[in-house]
């Protein structure tokens, strides 16, 4: 099964491509240096929305007996182990004419909490994020290609 992931390419509008052929090495890795420090802070984000918050589900009895709440369909995922939490990566691949971040989450479950319908228990985390993150990366990456089209440069 694949794992739930966000993929984020910056190649530039059509009229930026035009105009630039190919990617000039400093704006590939003025991208790069962006990319990379805006994923540790979406990582640490869907920690966060997993790890806390309130959650409306159904009850239920942990194992020592304790009594917990279950996420209910909207909600991100509640994290009980830890393993899904524990399980995110990150990289930044950088090519001839883009430029690409993944955050990825290697747990078991994954999977099945981002695609499964909700009557089944999914609970999509990864794909919220991005929605939540999507208008800061644009505005974040445009600005980071018209300072480098303009000559600003770093």
């Amino acid at each position: 099964m694949g794992k739930p992931s966000i993929r984020m390419k910056v190649i530039g509008k059509r009229k930026l491509r035009s105009q630039l052929k190919e990617m000039s090495d400093d704006l590939r890795l003025d991208l790069a240096k962006n990319m990379r420090a805006v994923m540790p802070a979406m990582e640490k984000d869907a920690i966060k929305r997993i790890d806390t918050g309130v959650r409306t589900g159904r009850k239920y009895t942990k194992s020592d007996g304790s009594e917990g709440v279950r996420s209910a369909p909207g909600e991100f995922p509640k994290t009980d182990t830890g393993d899904l939490v524990d399980s995110f990566s990150k990289k930044v691949l950088v090519r001839k004419n883009k430029v690409i971040g993944v955050l990825q989450n290697h747990s078991d479950h994954a999977f099945d909490l981002e695609f499964s319908p909700l009557y089944k228990g999914g609970r999509p985390f990864m794909r919220p994020l991005y929605h939540a993150w999507q208008e800061l990366l644009r505005v974040k990456f445009q600005t980071v290609i018209q300072r480098s089209v303009r000559g600003n440069g770093k």
